[in-house]
C-alpha cells in the first residue's frame, strides 16, 4: 500500500505493508536523507501531537492505504528538492477534470493570450459541469436485503429511550452488482453522542478494524441505520443528506442510509434511502453550505434547482427510495456489544462455553474487538481466525493462548 509522507522540505510517497514496523520506515527515511535515526519521527497530525510507535506494525497503528503522516525532524536537513511533489502554479487547471480535452474555442483563447489566460468563457464552461437538481427515479442500489439480528441491538435501545434521541449505527455486508442489491449481514455502532436532533460520531472513533474484519469475510460496509421519531414528510433531515452524501462518496455508490422509527408500541418501521448523483457531486466539489433549517440544503454559490438558479433545495429532492426486505444473517452470534469491556469477554466465552470454538467467535463485534485489543496482532492472524470459522474448523493455538492470556489479566 501507498502512504505520503509529509515533512519540512514537502512530500514523498512510501510502498509499504501493513505488516512493517514504523520503525524500520523511519529507518529507510533516515538512510535515504542521511538524517540521525534519533531525530526523527512520525505522527498522524500536521501539530505533531499524536506520535505513531515506532514498535507496532502500521496494521497494529491502524494505519491505511492512501493515509498521510508527518515527519518530525530535529535535526538539520538534508539538502534536496523543496516541494517535490508541487508543480507550477496554472490557474486554468481548476476549470478542467483530469485528462479532459479542452474545448476548441477555450483553446483558442490559450493559443492567442498564453496556455495561462483566463477569460469569462472558462468560468461560463466551469458552470456547466456543476451538478444540477432534479428528480432522479433511479439509484445504484435496487433493492437491500437486511439480516434483522443485525439491527435487534440497535432497535432495542432505540425503544429503551423512547426513541428521544438520534443515533446511527454502520452496516456491513455484500453487494450484487449485477442485479444491483445489497445484503446486511452485521453491524458496528460507533461511539457517539446522541441529541435529540441530531448525532455526533466521536472523534476518537476508527472504523478500520471494522473494515478489515468485514473485507476477510468478503462484506464491505454497504450502508447505515439512523434511529429517530422521524417526520413521515422527511425521513432524512438536511444534516443526514450532507452524512449520506459523503459516506456514499466514500464506501462506494451502493451504500444506503436506513431510517428506523416506532411504529406503535412495540414495533418499527424501516425505510431505505440513496442519495442522487447530484448530492454526491455537491459533496464532492464542497458545494454544501451551513443551515439551521433541516427541510432545506443550503449552497455555498447558486446552483440549477428545476432549472433555476437557486441556493438552497429541499432536502426530498436528494433522495431515492431503495425497496427493504427483512432476512437472516449469515452471522450466527450478535450479542457482544460495540463497546465492550473485558468483563463482556469473559461472559461471551463463558456463555457459549460449551459450543465449538469456531463458533464462539463466529460474531463480527467480537472480533472487531480482538483487532481493536491487538489479541489478533495482524491480518495473517485475523485470516487465519476468519478461514478457520467459514470451515468449522479448531482455531489456531496462539491466537487462543493470546485470548486466554487477555482475559486473565
Amino acid at each position: 500500500m501507498l502512504i505520503l509522507i509529509r515533512w519540512p522540505k514537502g512530500s514523498f510517497k512510501a510502498d509499504v505493508s501493513s505488516n512493517d514496523y514504523a520503525g524500520s520506515i523511519l529507518n529507510d527515511i533516515s538512510r535515504k536523507y542521511s538524517m540521525p535515526l534519533g531525530s526523527i519521527e512520525l505522527y498522524r497530525d500536521f501539530q505533531l501531537h499524536d506520535k505513531i510507535d515506532s514498535r507496532k506494525t502500521l496494521f497494529e497503528e491502524n494505519i491505511s492505504n492512501g493515509q498521510i503522516l508527518y515527519l518530525k525532524c530535529d535535526c538539520s536537513l538534508p539538502k534536496v528538492d523543496i516541494c517535490q511533489m508541487s508543480s507550477p502554479a496554472d490557474m486554468t487547471e481548476r476549470f478542467f477534470e483530469k485528462g479532459e480535452k479542452v474545448p476548441e474555442s477555450l483553446d483558442r483563447i490559450r493559443k492567442e493570450f498564453g496556455p495561462r489566460a483566463v477569460t469569462a468563457a472558462f468560468f461560463e464552461h466551469e458552470e456547466m459541469k456543476l451538478p444540477s437538481i432534479d428528480y432522479q427515479d433511479e439509484s445504484s442500489c435496487y433493492a437491500i436485503r437486511v439480516g434483522k439480528e443485525a439491527l435487534v441491538r440497535f432497535q432495542n435501545y432505540a425503544f429503551q429511550t423512547g426513541f428521544s434521541t438520534h443515533r446511527v449505527i454502520f452496516l456491513f455486508g455484500r453487494v450484487d452488482t449485477i442485479k444491483g442489491k445489497v445484503t446486511v449481514h452485521c453491524s458496528y455502532e460507533p461511539e457517539q453522542e446522541n441529541y435529540d436532533t441530531h448525532f455526533k460520531i466521536s472523534d476518537s472513533f476508527n472504523v478500520n478494524s471494522a473494515l478489515r474484519v468485514a473485507s476477510a469475510f468478503g462484506m464491505q460496509c454497504i450502508g447505515m441505520a439512523i434511529s429517530h421519531q422521524s417526520n413521515p414528510q422527511y425521513p432524512l433531515s438536511e444534516y443526514m443528506i450532507k452524512l449520506a452524501a459523503l459516506y456514499q462518496n466514500l464506501y462506494g455508490e451502493y451504500f444506503t442510509t436506513l431510517v428506523v422509527t416506532p411504529r406503535g408500541d412495540s414495533e418499527t418501521e424501516v425505510v431505505a434511502f440513496q442519495i442522487t448523483d447530484a448530492a454526491m457531486k455537491i459533496q464532492k466539489m464542497d458545494l454544501f453550505d451551513f443551515s439551521l433549517d433541516q427541510k432545506r440544503v443550503y449552497f455555498k454559490r447558486e446552483l440549477r434547482v428545476f432549472g433555476k438558479k437557486s441556493r438552497y433545495a429541499d432536502v426530498n429532492l436528494f433522495l431515492c427510495a431503495v425497496r427493504v426486505r427483512l432476512t437472516n444473517s449469515k452471522f450466527p452470534s450478535h450479542s457482544f456489544p460495540s463497546q465492550p469491556s473485558l468483563i463482556d469477554i469473559s461472559k461471551h466465552l463463558f456463555d457459549n462455553e460449551y459450543y465449538p470454538e469456531w463458533l464462539k467467535f463466529f460474531d463480527f463485534n467480537l472480533l472487531v474487538f480482538l483487532v481493536n485489543e491487538r489479541v489478533i496482532m495482524n491480518e495473517n492472524e485475523l485470516n487465519s481466525i476468519v478461514a478457520a470459522i467459514l470451515t468449522k474448523s479448531k482455531l489456531p493455538e496462539e491466537i487462543m493462548n493470546s485470548v486466554n492470556l487477555y482475559t486473565n489479566k
